[in-house]
């Protein structure tokens, strides 16, 4: 009897000390009551989200509260869900500290990633893939087989901030050794336009401002509708390039490692159990990515870029 009170006393004290050390306490145990384990939770109070439209911004309004409501369930703390009219906003807000995670293109991205304002959390697929093509078009009857015939024609861009209708064909221009620090677009091509986005470029070329016109290989697949099918009728690749990275989905640097663990693996939870409003509020899955690899010829263009003669 005696040993048996003795044993009680020194389970009730051992239990004593675990539960002054922070430990789960012996009663936790017995009852299996949840308790609440370092690392397991955000540190954030409140997660604020800025997702740009990649789409037409309508889908992604009707998208805003089931993903606010899916998210705030999923960390257990109260999402907001922005959305920006421009992505110059969002990169500030970043570094500002006034939103924690934004959808950015591959060249902010890279932009902010070489500032260490933020780093990749996770890629955007497009068609099911990390990647896409940048693809130059001209009309169907024209014979031109790649940009070295286009010398002294004028051609068009989608536009001076367009990935696919900008960045990535003045990249490979460069590759080329078409223009450099000593020959400008201008100095190669009789005139070079900018437009208001890749319908708008492709517009230049049916209506014979420009030769050729620079935008993304998607706008050319069915089930888009970036481009009239009538339009799409009129045009035919004649060279490509690329590839370009998709958009990605950006969290600022400043939050600690559990928090960008938390945070990607309830934005990736997306896919397997709300698909399609993963679908409608990103135009694709999210997908983990390596973020040098992922923005390497992003980086690569802007500093070639940076190098031209203008």
């Amino acid at each position: 009897m005696q040993e048996k009170q003795t044993l009680s006393k020194l389970l009730a004290s051992l239990c004593l000390a675990v539960s002054i050390l922070g430990l789960p306490s012996c009663a936790d145990e017995e009852d299996g009551s949840a308790t609440t384990v370092s690392g397991k939770e955000l540190s954030l109070k409140k997660v604020i989200v800025s997702v740009k439209a990649t789409d037409q911004p309508e889908k992604l309004l009707a998208a805003k509260n089931d993903m606010e409501n899916f998210l705030s369930e999923k960390l257990k703390r109260v999402v907001e869900i922005s959305i920006p009219t421009s992505s110059d906003s969002v990169s500030g807000s970043l570094l500002e500290g006034k939103i924690d995670i934004g959808l950015l293109s591959p060249t902010d991205a890279a932009r902010n990633l070489e500032s260490g304002i933020t780093s990749v959390l996770l890629g955007r697929t497009e068609k099911g893939s990390l990647s896409y093509k940048s693809i130059w078009v001209c009309k169907r009857e024209k014979q031109y087989s790649d940009m070295a015939d286009l010398k002294n024609k004028p051609i068009a861009f989608a536009s001076r901030s367009s990935e696919p209708g900008y960045l990535i064909p003045a990249w490979d221009l460069a590759k080329k050794k078409l223009i450099g620090p000593n020959m400008a677009l201008t100095d190669y091509f009789s005139q070079v336009l900018y437009c208001n986005g890749q319908a708008s470029a492709v517009e230049k070329v049916l209506a014979g401002d420009a030769e050729a016109a620079a935008i993304a290989d998607f706008a050319l697949q069915d089930g888009t509708d970036l481009l009239s099918e009538g339009q799409k009728a009129q045009l035919k690749t004649f060279q490509e390039q690329g590839p370009v990275a998709t958009d990605v989905l950006c969290v600022r640097s400043s939050l600690s490692p559990t928090d960008k663990k938390l945070l990607k693996e309830a934005f990736l939870s997306l896919n397997t159990e709300k698909p399609e409003l993963c679908n409608r509020a990103f135009q694709g899955n999210l997908e983990e990515v390596n973020e040098r690899e992922h923005l390497k010829i992003t980086l690569e263009a802007i500093e070639i870029q940076n190098s031209l003669k203008h």
